[in-house]
């Protein structure tokens, strides 16, 4: 089973962001250096895990949670383009897209795609020389937040938080926190930072979008 995959990984020792494998808060893990991604290879995963890691793709960051309500864990996955470095060109509108996914149960017990969306998840140059702006995926009983930051020549941070909403059945964008930071010796890197611009979007702003409508990408979004 997954669980059992997962469990695995956390004993190989592969790079925590924060949190652990058993926990139901707090960031999953991300299996990654840099811009240099690390993976294991197909045949160390669990069998039941292969069919949903798409040929010509690689996982970067994993979290099992229960994060609709169910007492029941699904599992959220970022998977990348194995060369997405060399690809990825979002000066030129052509980012390489990356893949986000939730993997759920049905009611016989077998792992289902619920969601998947090639629009959620920054692109790794998206940021510019900056860096790679992705940071990881926070889970919460009713739904996740994630975040994106750079801290370098440019400081900022956003969270993008999605509510599971039961009568629609699935995760709703209900914040887009952003904020801008000013350092006060922008060539120390330990300098201290303070908030130099904050804005909260909520649908009252943007509408109802679904997670599986939500394009990252949109000019008519941030």
């Amino acid at each position: 089973m997954v669980l059992q995959y997962f469990k695995w990984v956390c004993l190989a020792g592969i790079v925590w962001i924060s949190g652990s494998c058993n926990s139901d808060t707090g960031s999953g893990t991300r299996i990654a250096d840099g811009h240099l991604t690390h993976h294991l290879p197909l045949e160390d995963m669990d069998s039941s895990l292969v069919p949903f890691i798409p040929k010509g793709y690689e996982l970067i960051w994993y979290k099992e949670a229960d994060i609709d309500l169910d007492d029941l864990s699904e599992l959220i996955m970022v998977l990348v383009q194995t060369d997405e470095q060399d690809q990825s060109d979002s000066e030129h509108g052509r980012p390489a897209l990356r893949l986000f996914q939730i993997i759920t149960r049905d009611k016989n017990g077998r792992e289902v795609i619920r969601v998947l969306n090639k629009n959620v998840i920054e692109c790794i140059d998206c940021s510019g020389p900056n860096g790679d702006a992705f940071k990881g995926i926070t889970t919460r009983s009713n739904g996740f937040d994630i975040e994106f930051e750079i801290m370098n020549e440019q400081y900022w941070k956003e969270i993008k938080s999605f509510d599971y909403d039961t009568a629609r059945h699935t995760w709703i964008l209900i914040s887009d926190h952003f904020i801008n930071y000013k350092s006060e010796d922008p060539s120390n890197p330990n300098a201290t930072l303070t908030i130099g611009y904050e804005e909260t979007l909520t649908p009252e702003d943007f509408g109802t979008i679904s997670i599986q409508d939500f394009n990252i990408y949109n000019p008519g979004r941030r």
